[in-house]
């Protein structure tokens, strides 16, 4: 049942042909929709059902995305193939999940369970979705932040290093505030002197 509402997350699907957008109303479950910029006039629903759905990640290297989903009674982070989503799905975390994250070369997805640890999880693709080996990488502190609805870190193009989102108090006080800044070099000349 799709929700309507505002844009919540948009994020490129394979090979940026595809736009995957979460979507939802106040408290109604968010659904996933797709478009193709410059050919589709309207979004069509890819995940739009009673449960919400948070957090989508496209895979890089392949028609796959992970997201977090309440169905279970809990958020888990789940992969389903990205156009035919009834075709195959696996449950990736087993003690709760959230902010799903793929490797640069797609076989491997990050996430953070309910311990505030991070989690490495090797997949498989053929002949069907599965897990290959799970790791425990560490525990987050409490001044980092962590969100169900999106991913508040970043990994180093290696797969090895990650960037997180940290509290300003450096004490886990309000979720930290991002801010955009268009003409960037343009501000900096101001900002710098000669």
């Amino acid at each position: 049942m799709h929700s309507g509402g505002r844009l919540q997350q948009a994020t490129w699907g394979p090979e940026e042909e595809w736009l995957i957008l979460l979507t939802g109303l106040g408290l109604a479950p968010r659904d996933v929709l797709t478009v193709r910029p410059g050919v589709d006039s309207v979004a069509t629903p890819l995940l739009a059902t009673s449960w919400d759905h948070r957090a989508i990640a496209s895979s890089p290297n392949g028609p796959y995305i992970a997201y977090v989903s309440n169905e279970s009674g809990t958020n888990e982070v789940l992969v389903r193939p990205f156009r035919d989503v009834e075709a195959d799905r696996l449950s990736i975390s087993t003690d709760g999940g959230i902010m799903p994250v793929w490797s640069h070369g797609g076989d491997e997805l990050f996430y953070v369970d309910r311990r505030r640890r991070l989690i490495a999880v090797q997949l498989g693709f053929a002949p069907t979705l599965s897990v290959v080996q799970r790791d425990t990488l560490f525990t987050l502190p409490p001044e980092f932040h962590t969100s169900p609805d999106w991913a508040t870190y970043g990994i180093a193009p290696d797969d090895h290093r990650f960037l997180m989102a940290r509290f300003a108090d450096g004490q886990g006080g309000p979720a930290p505030r991002t801010g955009l800044v268009l003409n960037w070099f343009e501000r900096l000349k101001e900002l710098l002197p000669n």
